[in-house]
């Protein structure tokens, strides 16, 4: 009898799987209205003369079940040395507004799309530049993107997060860059 009604209390006690716990949410409610994210992605990138580094953190909030809207800080360095040119160098901060929907999705894995604007501001040198006088250029850019992935929770409010993204960039000096390509990050959420 005490095994029963010991067993019973701890029952009572536990909340059923996919139920939230007494405290909040649990894991599988980390796209519920009202929830915020705290997020981002760090890049390197070094191959033949070229290196590239990039932080871009992004803070939001769930404004519907599965919808967030956040806004994005960039943060890049390219270094490229040229045999015919020299070195060429690039300093970048940007910011900007992200929307990411999720699509279905459960406890295991989220996948979900998402657009992004972002606006930047760059300082560019060159040792071509320099020798002829002409010192640090400055350039603005607009540019967005768009993307596909997947967040993997690993813990009541933090996710993995894997992607697939295309960028096109529109430079104040009638140039136009578009890449695409692989990242990976993390995103907490927070109750």
């Amino acid at each position: 009898m005490r095994l029963a009604a010991l067993s019973l209390v701890a029952a009572r006690s536990l909340p059923a799987l996919g139920q939230s716990a007494p405290d909040g949410p649990n894991a599988w409610d980390q796209t519920a209205t009202g929830v915020r994210l705290l997020g981002g992605a760090a890049t390197f990138t070094r191959f033949d003369s070229n290196t590239s580094a990039s932080l871009a953190p992004r803070v939001g909030r769930f404004v519907a079940d599965g919808l967030a809207v956040s806004a994005a800080l960039q943060l890049a360095y390219t270094r490229s040395e040229l045999a015919t040119a020299g070195t060429f160098s690039s300093t970048r901060v940007g910011v900007g507004p992200t929307v990411t929907y999720y699509v279905g999705g459960g406890a295991t894995a989220r996948p979900f799309v998402e657009a992004d604007l972002l606006l930047s501001y760059a300082r560019q040198t060159s040792d071509v530049g320099d020798a002829l006088g002409q010192g640090p250029s400055w350039d603005a850019s607009v540019g967005g993107g768009l993307a596909a992935g997947v967040d993997l929770p690993i813990a009541r409010n933090v996710a993995l997060r894997g992607q697939a993204f295309y960028r096109a960039q529109d430079f104040s000096f009638d140039d136009e860059l578009t890449y695409y390509g692989l990242s990976a990050g993390f995103t907490t959420f927070i109750y």
